[in-house]
């Protein structure tokens, strides 16, 4: 199920796989240079379930497909794996070459969106430590921990490493009665170099709002990266 995933959106970004040793320029004609890209980074719960699996705690399914699906209807080209169980700032590194990829193949920045859920949140906001480019986007749902918190207390020690380096242009967007995450603003907001928006929702369906492709964000997070 995983590998069919992967094969089926990388076909879709970038064609037929080149290897690495492949000439330059044979690899920047497989990119579209005008297309918008969209790197989806989905949460923690699929680095140990499938897709078919409910999570009991929020009474439903992990719909990877039907978000990847509203990001294409957006007009997107979107790039998302599921991904095995590792550290936050180790994928960073791969979103961030991915996104260095895209930069060098002639795509401009502001025509990239990194987009993560809860622990995919916190990889977008590592990654862009790492890439440090003021044009590029980031949405963030639900993954900044609140205070007293677990993830919050993890993500406290991100910003005191690592915050001062971002670059980007960041929506965060959480949901008023998630009980673990909520604002990044104490986070990231005011960095130079940094355009911070913040998105509070209501909709009393807390953190599993985020399983589904709901309007309710998915609009939002969509029209970000077009702006």
């Amino acid at each position: 199920m995983r590998w069919k995933y992967l094969v089926l959106v990388l076909a879709i970004a970038f064609g037929p796989f080149v290897p690495q040793n492949a000439d330059a320029q044979r690899s920047r004609r497989q990119v579209d240079t005008k297309a918008r890209y969209l790197i989806y980074l989905h949460g923690r719960w699929l680095e140990h379930s499938s897709v078919d699996t409910v999570n009991r705690h929020f009474g439903r399914r992990y719909d990877y497909g039907a978000i990847l699906g509203a990001f294409r209807a957006a007009g997107y080209r979107v790039i998302s794996e599921i991904r095995s169980p590792v550290r936050a700032p180790r994928y960073a590194r791969q979103v961030a070459g991915r996104v260095r990829g895209l930069i060098g193949a002639g795509v401009p920045p502001g025509n990239i969106t990194v987009a993560g859920f809860s622990k995919g949140g916190v990889i977008a906001l590592v990654s862009a430590t790492m890439i440090r480019h003021a044009r590029v986007n980031y949405v963030v749902m639900a993954g900044c921990g609140k205070p007293g918190s677990r993830p919050g207390a993890n993500l406290d020690r991100f910003g005191a490493r690592r915050g001062a380096n971002m670059r980007g242009r960041v929506l965060s967007i959480y949901d008023r009665s998630d009980r673990r995450f909520g604002s990044c603003r104490r986070l990231i907001s005011g960095q130079p170099g940094l355009r911070f928006r913040e998105l509070v929702l209501n909709t009393r369906e807390g953190h599993g709002l985020f399983y589904r492709a709901a309007p309710v964000w998915v609009g939002p997070a969509t029209r970000w990266g077009r702006r």
